[in-house]
């Protein structure tokens, strides 16, 4: 039986579109890894991570080059 949670990553482009990712058997600290590698991989197609459990956001990881970039920061 799986009692453990499954993490969802929602990826918001810098459009606003929002692209998910499930990710079942993982911790918090590999869906961290996880996103900060697909930020870094994506070369500036994401604004910004949100973590996301059943109850809703976690965690939100934000893109600092592309918030720079468009003046956010």
């Amino acid at each position: 039986m799986d009692t453990e949670p499954t993490i969802t990553l929602h990826y918001v482009q810098k459009d606003g579109r929002r692209e998910r990712t499930k990710l079942a058997h993982h911790t918090m600290d590999e869906a961290r890894k996880v996103a900060k590698a697909v930020l870094h991989a994506a070369h500036g197609l994401y604004v910004e991570v949100d973590i996301c459990g059943e109850e809703g956001t976690i965690e939100r990881i934000q893109n600092p080059a592309v918030l720079a970039e468009v003046g956010a920061i």
